[in-house]
């Protein structure tokens, strides 16, 4: 059962991870939304390459590469989960890709682009953090509950032979 409590104990720490980095994310937004007349374009391309970082840094998390993988099409409990976190993600793309497109209108300088920025940022964090709540409430638990301790020392050995892997960079830039 260590191998379980060792699986358990890192993807809580990538949650609670994945948590802090999406609040710093907000409160650069929430920073931009206060100042939408005199916006430094540079502060908004830092903003949208974080949320694009938050992005991958997400897609690199145990729970999405090893986790739901192994528990998809497991239950129908677990797929009707898993449906809904994928819908979740797909959304947040839709508002991040939009975000990214209103980022590089903004160098028009228009207000009316920094506005459908922020919302669209606002709404792919949104997205996102109804996600990890989603993972952290109803699929982990459910996972607990269901894998044997030899799931769990694959799932182990996933994670330990994932710290020894190459991962590909994150984005260095959104914006021309």
């Amino acid at each position: 059962m260590l191998t379980a409590t060792y699986s358990i104990v890192a993807m809580e720490t990538e949650q609670t991870r994945a948590c802090t980095i999406l609040d710093v994310t907000r409160a650069g937004i929430a920073a931009l939304w206060g100042n939408l007349q005199n916006e430094d374009p540079r502060r908004i391309e830092t903003v949208l390459l974080g949320l694009a970082r938050f992005d991958w840094y997400c897609h690199q998390r145990k729970v999405e590469k090893y986790v739901i993988p192994a528990v998809r099409g497991s239950s129908h409990e677990i797929d009707a989960i898993v449906g809904d976190l994928d819908s979740l993600s797909s959304v947040g793309i839709d508002f991040l890709e939009r975000a990214v497109e209103q980022g590089r209108l903004m160098f028009d300088r228009r207000t009316s682009h920094l506005i459908d920025l922020c919302g669209a940022m606002e709404a792919y964090c949104d997205c996102l953090q109804q996600r990890l709540r989603k993972e952290e409430e109803e699929l982990l638990p459910l996972v607990w509950r269901m894998l044997s301790v030899e799931d769990w020392f694959r799932l182990a050995a996933q994670f330990l032979d994932d710290k020894r892997d190459a991962r590909p960079w994150p984005p260095t830039a959104v914006l021309p």
